[in-house]
């Protein structure tokens, strides 16, 4: 038995690439967010606030690749 979905569509029409990766870099953008403020303005460990700089930069980097892979507007 094959555990694959039928190929199905999920909307009506064809989705394209942007259309579903501009949300998800708004959220990342968020993430981003949210890290910077916890690591600008919380009291923590200086070893827990370098965790959550990288944290940070990682997102920050996976953001950046995503905004790469958008057509420009």
């Amino acid at each position: 038995m094959s555990t694959a979905l039928p190929r199905t569509p999920y909307h009506i029409a064809d989705q394209n690439a942007d259309a579903l990766l501009r949300p998800v870099g708004a959220a990342l953008d968020d993430l981003v967010a949210r890290l910077t403020q916890y690591h600008d303005r919380l009291h923590m460990a200086e070893a827990d606030r370098a965790r959550i700089g990288q944290a940070r930069d990682i997102v920050s980097q996976a953001r950046a690749a995503c905004a790469a892979l958008e057509a420009p507007r």
